[in-house]
């Protein structure tokens, strides 16, 4: 991570974690507190809507997700590319179960390199002593988490009661 220069106010950083650029990409914690913070969920509307068609999410809409983020019960995660155009976007939730209380990755959508995206947000919720990382998604992301150590636990089945 970066250093930030002595005095920097927290409110006034744009971003609370920043990776340096592997691979192309920077991977960015937006800072909920600094006055630009509601412009970056705008931009990372466009993202989470894909993510949100992509995935068919029935029980939750882009809407849904970014009302989360700016109520601060989600992170907003940006990836940046080397010429500092954001790029892709992601949305952190909390998991909670008996058997601990991890993070749970709600829409992701973009450009991204995954060995490091992944290492990335492991080791830095890892170090908020997180225990766990969960990914709902098509049957195709298991071809690309399980070479980084995840593995596939369930199909989520939805039907609407109203």
């Amino acid at each position: 991570m970066p250093t930030e220069p002595l005095g920097t106010l927290e409110a006034g950083k744009e971003y609370i974690f920043t990776t340096p650029l592997d691979h192309g990409f920077s991977y960015k914690l937006c800072n909920a507190t600094h006055p630009d913070y509601d412009a970056k969920i705008e931009v990372g509307r466009e993202f989470v809507e894909k993510a949100v068609r992509k995935a068919r999410l029935e029980l939750m809409g882009s809407n849904d997700l970014l009302l989360k983020v700016k109520e601060l019960k989600s992170d907003l995660w940006l990836s940046i590319d080397a010429a500092d155009k954001i790029v892709g976007c992601f949305t952190i939730g909390i998991a909670s179960y008996p058997g601990g209380i991890g993070v749970f990755v709600e829409s992701l959508a973009g450009e991204f390199d995954f060995p490091s995206l992944t290492s990335t947000i492991e080791d830095f919720y890892r170090k908020l002593n997180y225990t766990f990382v969960e990914i709902q998604g098509r049957r195709g992301w298991e071809k690309i988490m399980v070479p980084l150590g995840y593995k596939f636990a369930n199909i989520t089945l939805i039907k609407r009661l109203r």
